[in-house]
């Protein structure tokens, strides 16, 4: 249920959403504006929404599958650029859409419950920061052709993130942070101009990073049978992964570092496979207590080459 119903004036092209009365409307999101940020609450229902720009620069903002938008199906701001959109969504299992945004920053806080943060294939362009905030539940983010000049941050909440970052440009980093449950990551056709730095917590989680470049690139997996396959990747600096205790797997294909690149296997059975994997400077990599195993169809480095603590 709402906390407030909003009464929306546009004049002259400029529109504000004043608070008028406590209302009684269920599954209603509410679109406050003021100036050129808007901010979008949602309630304790499963709301949907969507989110467009049109080719005039109309903003809509249309409620799907019963959500409501300050009491309407939808609400359309003529020739509207958004500096910053707010999005905090509170409870129930919510979908949001963005599709064909032009921003200055948009922030996501998805709230409790199932959620999914979704975009289209027209993509978005956002001058400064992409943010979004998972909570508790399985939270699907999808990022699709997006262009970020500034950076993009990720953060799951203590339930599932599945995350994909797929034809993307960001000008800044990319980070990302998992959290307790089984999370899925995807990097594909993407490039950051800065450092891609990716933790997971515990939890048997999946990373793939496919024909995508970073300037650095950073990850560390925690606790669980984890597994990261990094296939035709390029850093101009340094690769590092990590990885925790449990059996994990590590699967390099065509990878190229500018300076170093460092495996370091923790604790359990774990395997590390190096396929046409080329570092400018090192490549160092160790197996972890427990019988690890080396599958080498191609390591090198162009001053040396380290390989430790591998039973096979």
């Amino acid at each position: 249920m709402s906390m407030h119903s909003k009464l929306l004036v546009v004049l002259g092209g400029f529109a504000m959403a004043f608070c008028t009365a406590t209302s009684t409307l269920a599954n209603d999101v509410e679109l406050e504006i003021i100036g050129q940020n808007i901010s979008l609450y949602g309630d304790n229902a499963s709301n949907s929404v969507v989110i467009a720009q049109a080719g005039n620069g109309n903003l809509i903002v249309r409620g799907r599958n019963g959500t409501t938008v300050n009491g309407s199906q939808r609400v359309v701001l003529p020739a509207f650029l958004v500096n910053i959109l707010e999005i905090e969504m509170f409870g129930g299992n919510d979908r949001v859409v963005i599709s064909n945004l032009d921003a200055g920053e948009v922030y996501v806080d998805l709230g409790g419950g199932d959620d999914q943060l979704l975009s289209t294939r027209f993509g978005c362009n956002i001058e400064r920061d992409l943010d979004v905030l998972g909570r508790s539940g399985t939270d699907v983010v999808r990022i699709t052709n997006w262009q970020i000049d500034g950076d993009g941050e990720v953060v799951g909440g203590p339930g599932r993130l599945n995350l994909q970052v797929l034809d993307t440009t960001i000008g800044g980093s990319l980070g990302v942070t998992g959290n307790q449950l089984n999370d899925v990551v995807r990097v594909l056709n993407t490039t950051v101009l800065d450092a891609i730095d990716l933790t997971t917590g515990s939890g048997n989680d999946r990373v793939i990073m496919e024909n995508s470049a970073a300037f650095e690139f950073d990850a560390v997996l925690g606790s669980g049978n984890d597994w990261i396959d990094v296939a035709d990747f390029v850093s101009v600096g340094a690769t590092s992964i990590s990885t925790g205790g449990n059996n994990d797997s590590v699967v390099l294909v065509a990878v190229q570092a500018g300076t170093e690149l460092e495996v370091l296997l923790g604790a359990g059975e774990d395997l590390l496979v190096g396929m046409d994997v080329f570092a400018g400077v090192e490549v160092f990599a160790s197996g972890g207590p427990g019988v690890d195993t080396l599958d080498n169809q191609g390591i090198d480095a162009g001053v040396e080459v380290d390989l430790v603590g591998f039973e096979n």
